[in-house]
């Protein structure tokens, strides 16, 4: 039997007055804007440069996606053959100017392809809805009912292919996990750039036939992990000195889990203390971090330029 239709597309997550069918022939957009420029911000390879077949987050996303990491750090040093892991390894911040033509479409999950060896391909990306683990480097279609993006699904078409993909963090995360405090507060956004839309030469988003060029990377300024991971974990400690100093001593048995027991008591707060301890603020986290990425003053809290352009090698990407 034919497979069942995917599901509706969720309000909180697409604009219930874009239909599907009005969306694929250029009728609307998913909350469009006029065509603007975008910075963008994404964790990456030391290798795998530029936005292209790539996911991105404005500030607050990458700051989601940042501390989302704390848990899967402790997943892949168990289990590094997860296919999340492929960002376990080194990598940079990149920061990104982008034109885009703000007529958001369904966002995609940009990833790795799968090699051979069934290790994470990170010289060769693809934007899908899914990823199908019994095929080495091939998408799911995107009519799945199974699909770990329905909306995605749900308006599958040609110009769900080269528009840029935008989505809500928090409204995705409630639906596909439980959420976290700190994603209901920063209530970041998430982008995917596919190369069908990418322009190319001189065209420029918005100046041309509708879809067919829908971003431009203008500048693109790469940044060591260490050193900008650094800036919101001091800022993040500062605040919660008084939890940290209860911690044993760095290299001790039971620091690790206490240091992130208080980081993250810290980042959400603790409505149960007594006194009650209130999470940080969206622009209590996302400051540190856009200072890191935003300037090399370390007096402002930045950090330096990497060297070069990717692939990065040992040395290129100063911490301090």
């Amino acid at each position: 039997p034919p497979p069942p239709p995917p599901p509706p597309p969720r309000p909180d997550i697409w604009n219930p007055a874009c239909s599907c069918e009005d969306f694929c022939n250029y009728k609307c957009a998913n909350n469009g804007t006029e065509a603007t420029t975008v910075t963008l911000y994404r964790l990456t390879p030391v290798g795998a440069g530029g936005l292209t077949n790539k996911d991105s987050g404005d500030a607050a996303g990458d700051v989601e996606f940042a501390l989302s990491r704390k848990d899967t750090a402790a997943m892949c040093a168990h289990d590094p053959s997860d296919e999340r892991c492929f960002l376990a390894h080194q990598n940079v911040y990149g920061r990104f100017e982008v034109e885009v033509d703000g007529q958001w479409g369904p966002y995609s999950f940009c990833n790795p392809t799968t090699g051979t060896d069934g290790r994470p391909n990170v010289s060769a990306f693809a934007c899908c809805s899914s990823f199908d683990d019994d095929a080495p480097g091939v998408c799911n279609a995107p009519t799945d009912p199974s699909s770990f993006s329905p909306y995605r699904a749900a308006c599958s078409c040609p110009r769900g292919n080269v528009s840029v993909g935008k989505v809500n963090h928090a409204a995705m995360s409630s639906h596909f996990h439980n959420g976290t405090s700190f994603v209901s507060v920063l209530q970041g956004n998430w982008f995917s750039t596919a190369a069908e839309g990418q322009c190319l030469g001189d065209a420029r988003p918005g100046t041309g036939h509708p879809g067919e060029c829908t971003w431009k990377l203008t500048e693109a300024v790469y940044k060591n992990t260490t050193c900008v991971d650094g800036r919101l974990d001091a800022e993040v400690e500062r605040r919660g000195a008084t939890c940290f100093g209860t911690c044993p001593s760095k290299g001790d048995p039971g620091y690790s889990q206490c240091w992130y027991n208080c980081y993250m008591m810290t980042v959400n707060g603790d409505p149960t203390a007594v006194p009650p301890v209130p999470g940080m603020t969206r622009a209590e986290l996302t400051s540190p971090w856009v200072a890191a990425l935003a300037t090399t003053d370390a007096s402002k809290g930045g950090c330096p330029v990497c060297r070069g352009s990717p692939p990065f090698r040992p040395g290129d990407c100063p911490n301090e």
